[in-house]
């Protein structure tokens, strides 16, 4: 039996899954909390360690070949994904010089030099801005610049997603594929490579951008000394990386060309397409094997949801002087939910523009503002922040969605609320691990033969 190995890289959660190439199953799946988080009082900071995230990484990888690989079970592959627009630098030998500077950073908002308002006065957007892109606080195109107008940037260093630096890490090649390359906002969709142009006029060598790569094809053996570490014998290939948006897409839609939600700590509503094509409200953005997802993204997916267990957390703690953990008071909101009144005044609004995010209650009454309507509220506040950027064209086209991601996971109503104001067939998908079993997908078709990722292109999604 031979099987590859996946990591999924998350901003709460690292995860481990192994699958075996010949029965199509998984084996198993473990993951650990990412609490890689780097305490920092400047405004809008938002790092976490890359030496910690990588020896996470290292020991669940450890931990699976210990308890599942044996002389008859041998790894093949490793593919790993993880969160995306973040960036950390390396140097020549992949060594970091920087903590990873996270998709939820927002220091270009606040600070004197690099400000986001003067990338805005100096980049011409219009090649990229027609296919959703544009400048975004936490993405790899604003990070770079507040660096070097920071005198932050050294010499001679390497630009790469934490996917990058733990798959560089691991065979000793430093790349990019495109799924992370494209996110942020330095990626031509349509020539498949940099945007030399937008770079200069940010200041930013070409020097510091990374090798780009197809996604999940080889780059590199697994290092011996990191073979020997992990305990794995033989040549292990080391696929290049794939953004966690497209592997979780991979992994929900079970190769169907369903549109796919996914509310993690963010949100994505991806549709897949044909081809390159400009579709008000969406960013295009690129698959595996020639293909391409329409996406609608919000930065407050389930963490909007958290905000409100915290401040129920807090409540409880305060008055009642009890203290609840996290999973009893979620299962509290959902007890709560099953009464609300579904038809309440009471709404919540999602201003997640990756600029500002904020929830905002209007229609607050005697009645209405008990905590299951407000629980219901989050959480359509929360679906309506994806569907509002969809136009009614796109709307029609969506025949069925697959729901993924720990948020429904967790909190059952959600899939409600979506079938709902979506109007289609809607399921949760089969995986509890959407992302790391995409990408386990990628490096199995490596190995064995499989079923085709996508249908026909005359089944996938058209646009007018």
């Amino acid at each position: 039996m031979s099987m590859v190995i996946s990591l999924d890289i998350g901003t709460s959660k690292i995860c481990v899954l192994s699958y075996d190439t010949q029965s199509k199953e998984v084996i198993d799946v473990r993951s650990y909390a990412n609490d890689c988080g780097i305490r920092n009082e400047m405004p809008g900071f938002k790092e976490q360690s890359a030496v910690k995230i990588r020896d996470i990484c290292l020991r669940l990888i450890r931990d699976v070949v210990k308890d599942k690989c044996s002389s008859h079970n041998l790894v093949e592959r490793i593919c790993v994904t993880g969160q995306m627009h973040g960036i950390v630098l390396v140097n020549d030998k992949c060594k970091p010089v920087s903590n990873l500077i996270t998709w939820e950073d927002t220091r270009v908002l606040n600070s004197a030099r690099g400000n986001i308002s003067e990338l805005y006065d100096k980049i011409d957007m219009t090649r990229l801005s027609k296919y959703g892109y544009r400048i975004q606080p936490g993405h790899g195109l604003t990070t770079l610049y507040w660096l070097k107008e920071n005198g932050l940037l050294p010499n001679v260093c390497k630009s790469l997603s934490v996917t990058d630096f733990v798959t560089a890490y691991l065979c000793g090649r430093i790349a990019t594929d495109p799924t992370q390359a494209a996110s942020w906002d330095l990626y031509d969709i349509e020539n498949e490579g940099w945007n030399y142009n937008i770079a200069e006029q940010a200041g930013i060598v070409p020097e510091i951008l990374p090798e780009i790569i197809p996604t999940g094809t080889e780059q590199g053996l697994l290092r011996t000394d990191i073979a020997e570490q992990l305990g794995i014998k033989g040549n292990v290939i080391v696929n290049s990386g794939i953004g966690d948006n497209q592997a979780s897409v991979i992994g929900a839609s079970s190769f169907t060309n369903s549109a796919v939600l996914n509310l993690g700590t963010g949100g994505q509503l991806s549709i897949p397409i044909n081809e390159i094509s400009e579709i008000k409200g969406l960013e295009i953005r690129p698959m595996p094997y020639g293909r391409y997802i329409a996406v609608a993204t919000t930065s407050t997916g389930g963490s909007g949801y958290a905000n409100l267990k915290t401040f129920v957390k807090d409540v409880i703690e305060k008055i009642c002087g009890v203290t609840l953990g996290d999973d009893a008071i979620y299962q509290k909101l959902n007890e709560a939910v099953r009464t609300a009144d579904k038809e309440s005044c009471l709404r919540v609004k999602m201003c997640c523009d990756g600029i500002n995010n904020e929830q905002s209650f209007t229609g607050i009454t005697r009645d209405s503002f008990v905590i299951g309507n407000l629980a219901y509220g989050v959480g359509r506040a929360i679906v309506e922040s994806l569907f509002d950027k969809l136009n009614p064209q796109v709307c029609i086209k969506i025949k069925s969605l697959i729901l993924a991601g720990n948020f429904p996971r967790r909190n059952p109503f959600v899939l409600n609320i979506v079938q709902n104001l979506f109007g289609v067939t809607c399921k949760m998908s089969d995986n509890k691990e959407e992302a790391a079993y995409g990408a386990a997908i990628i490096a199995a078709r490596s190995v064995e033969p499989m079923v085709p990722l996508y249908l026909e292109k005359k089944e996938l999604l058209k646009e007018s």
